[in-house]
C-alpha cells in the first residue's frame, strides 16, 4: 500500500508542478490558486501518511 500512495504523491506532485505554470494564463486567478491550495493539502497529508 506504500508504493501506491508514494506513486499517488508523485503525480499529484506533476499534477501541482503545472497547475502553478498554468496558473498565469487562466482568467480566473483565484479558482486555479484554490485548486491548487487543495493539491498542495493532499500532498502534505499524503507525505504525512508516508511518514508514519
Amino acid at each position: 500500500m506504500k508504493k501506491e500512495l508514494a506513486k499517488l504523491l508523485s503525480e499529484y506532485k506533476e499534477t501541482e508542478k503545472g497547475l502553478e505554470l498554468g496558473l498565469e494564463y487562466v482568467d480566473e486567478k483565484d479558482y486555479g490558486k484554490g485548486k491548487l491550495e487543495i493539491v498542495k493539502m493532499i500532498i502534505a497529508d499524503l507525505e504525512k501518511v508516508l511518514e508514519a
